[in-house]
Formats: C-alpha cells, structure tokens, sequence
C-alpha cells in the first residue's frame, strides 16, 4: 500500500514531477525517487529514478473516455527485482498484491474528491 508521496519537484502547470514514495510492503518499507510524465489529457506515467530495494519501476495509467461522461482508466506496473534470484521471486508474491490491490479504488476516491 502507498503509505506516503513527499513531493521533490514541479513543473511550470503545478503538476509532480518528481516524488519521493514510500511503500508499505508488509515485510519492509520499499522507498523509492520516481519521476512522473504527463501525456494531457490520456496518460500519467512513472518511472523510478532511484530506489532501495527494487532495481527498476515503470508505471502508468492511460486514460480512454467512454459514453456518458465515464473513462476506462488501465494501470500499469512493470517492476525489476533486481537478480536476487529466491528472494526475488519471494518479494514479487508479497508486493504485487500491495502494490496493484487497491490502485483502482484509490483512483476513484481521489477522482471523486476533486483531486
């Protein structure tokens, strides 16, 4: 679960550019520096610029609208363990779920709430 975004930089429309996150993991925090790409008004991408325990993070949602004033929004996470073999695959059993469980409801609350 996302338990924290510190925000390091902006661009020109206010929008982040770079953030700090920190990951609840269950087994440890996971932090890592991502920066954030904005492709108005369809996509919000992500990639980690430096982390500690991952060696690689690719993220996105792409946005389509829909009839009647609904979107699809599709999320997209592609994550690097680094060659850590056993633990590798182990990690990847326990963040999936944490990292991917809730990203649709949170979206949704945060659309709803005016963002």
């Amino acid at each position: 679960m996302l338990e924290r975004v510190d925000v390091v930089e902006r661009d020109d429309h206010g929008r982040v550019v770079v953030c700090d996150t920190v990951i609840d993991a269950k087994v440890s925090k996971v932090t890592s520096r991502v920066r954030m790409s904005y492709v108005e008004p369809v996509a919000v991408r992500w990639s980690q610029v430096e982390g500690d325990a991952i060696d690689a993070m690719d993220g996105s949602w792409e946005l389509e609208p829909l009839a009647a004033a609904r979107t699809r929004a599709t999320y997209s996470l592609a994550v690097d363990p680094g060659n850590m073999g056993f633990v590798a695959r182990r990690l990847e059993s326990i963040l999936r779920p944490v990292m991917i469980g809730h990203q649709a409801d949170e979206l949704a609350q945060a659309l709803a709430s005016g963002m």
